[in-house]
């Protein structure tokens, strides 16, 4: 706020020196113009993180924007990738969810909703998944980036999916060690489903370790459980697994793409 103060100042004394037209004040006022719009571009990237974006904010200002902030495994074997079978859409998909927050008064300050599915579900409760008016978004994201009042380890999801279902052995997957490989902004996209949305998704990296590994190989050798599947990554990329007894089946979601 005083950074804007300040080049509002500048402002206003370049267009008083135009005005009264003071001896050299014409050369003054052009460089006084120059800093305000100089400042008033790194202000507004500051503010939106890209032209592109400021633009999309700028045309639905007031509109209602569907985020989702959440987390991906990357689970590679050999040159295959782990995928498991989704809860609300029965397609495979990377093991992972939606991040929690802790304190939704701080969100609703800065104009977050949850959904109301979200709210009813004593399972998904918390979830960073709600509406926010575009406008507000800029402020949300910076707020994400910051981790404050939120989680971010990866932990949770990896043992709710692969631990306690079952599919891995819980001894020797006591302890993982992973890494944030890259984080994927969408951008604001219209979607069919759910008109304007904004997601974010940290690709997160297993680093097994020898036994680890040992396992998860010998898993993907002899794997009989429907609810997960090994891929290559031209079947990720196609959406559809090749399965020898059987036509090619659109069984993969789309934004399993985000973990190649």
């Amino acid at each position: 706020m005083k950074k804007i103060i300040i080049n509002v100042i500048f402002l206003i004394l370049a267009i008083a020196l135009l005005v009264f037209n003071y001896p050299i004040g014409n050369e003054i006022a052009f460089i006084l113009i120059g800093i305000f719009i100089t400042s008033f571009y790194d202000f507004l990237i500051e503010y939106a993180g890209s032209i592109g974006m400021l633009f999309k904010i700028l045309k639905n200002w007031n509109k209602p924007v569907r985020i989702s902030f959440a987390y991906l495994y990357r689970i590679k074997v050999r040159n295959k990738y782990l995928l498991i079978m989704g809860n609300r859409i029965k397609k495979y998909q990377p093991v992972g969810g939606v991040y929690k927050f802790y304190d939704i008064h701080n969100l609703q300050r800065m104009g977050f909703n949850e959904m109301d599915e979200m709210k009813a579900d004593g399972q998904n409760n918390k979830d960073l998944r709600g509406k926010i008016e575009a406008k507000n978004l800029p402020r949300l994201i910076k707020w994400f980036e910051s981790q404050e009042c939120r989680e971010y380890d990866a932990n949770r999801e990896f043992n709710e999916e692969l631990i306690y279902s079952g599919i891995l052995d819980a001894k020797i997957f006591q302890n993982i060690e992973y890494k944030k490989e890259k984080s994927i902004h969408s951008g604001i996209i219209k979607t069919p489903n759910y008109g304007l949305e904004y997601k974010i998704f940290d690709i997160i990296e297993l680093l097994p370790n020898k036994e680890q590994k040992e396992y998860l190989e010998n898993l993907m050798l002899n794997n009989n459980n429907e609810q997960i599947c090994f891929v290559s990554e031209d079947e990720i990329r196609k959406h559809r697994r090749e399965i020898a007894s059987e036509d090619y089946t659109n069984d993969i979601t789309d934004h399993s793409e985000s973990i190649i």
